[in-house]
């Protein structure tokens, strides 16, 4: 207790930078650290896959039809970009957020 009648506590602080431990590891954390694999990055999406693409990036009639009249396999891109207003627009979100309340 200081003067005033309120008590202190005292709590332990560490260096979040530090090099060393003071405490060797321990069996399961040794394990843990050398086990350790990264999650696989996954590929960031396009311009064109974006909710709100650039004006550059939609289709105009002409390219629409163009794109229409070339094989699946020929495409430069397998959908059509549109532009929303918000993500809570797009088609898809909605049915993600249903199937998420149901598991939940």
């Amino acid at each position: 207790m200081n003067g005033n009648g309120i008590t202190e506590s005292i709590q332990a602080s560490y260096d979040l930078w530090a090099t060393e431990r003071e405490e060797p590891l321990s069996k399961a954390e040794w394990i843990r650290q050398r086990m350790h694999l990264p999650a696989p990055k996954t590929i960031l999406p396009l311009h064109a896959e974006s909710y709100n693409p650039p004006a550059e990036y939609l289709f105009d009639e002409e390219e629409l039809a163009k794109w229409k009249k070339t094989d699946k396999e020929a495409r430069r891109i397998n959908f059509i970009p549109k532009k929303y207003a918000s993500l809570n627009s797009v088609p898809f979100y909605e049915v993600c957020l249903w199937s998420m309340t149901f598991v939940i």
